[in-house]
């Protein structure tokens, strides 16, 4: 059961249909663009969770960046040196 706070709230089910075992799980979640609020330049030391404890009051809520800038797909992509100097898209807390 997920969570009515959880961002997968309110996801469709997903069972394969078939020969053999069935996979039962989360249908992906719709995005529709995010309303950037701010810009961020990422430095050396920048990390997803400490970014969204500073602009959020919750470290948890660090997959909204992910979702508001998809040319990065997993958190530890913007620990990468070669993403210091460019601008991650900071919106709001809730769309």
């Amino acid at each position: 059961m997920i969570d009515r706070t959880s961002r997968y709230a309110g996801t469709r089910g997903f069972r394969a249909t078939g020969e053999g075992e069935g996979f039962a799980g989360l249908r992906c979640r719709e995005l529709g663009p995010a309303t950037p609020v701010l810009e961020h330049t990422l430095g050396a030391w920048d990390r997803p969770d400490q970014l969204a404890r500073y602009y959020y009051g919750d470290p948890h809520r660090w997959w909204r960046l992910l979702d508001a800038n998809p040319e990065w797909l997993f958190a530890g992509d913007l620990l990468e040196a070669s993403v210091v100097g460019q601008v991650l898209l900071i919106p709001a807390r809730e769309e």
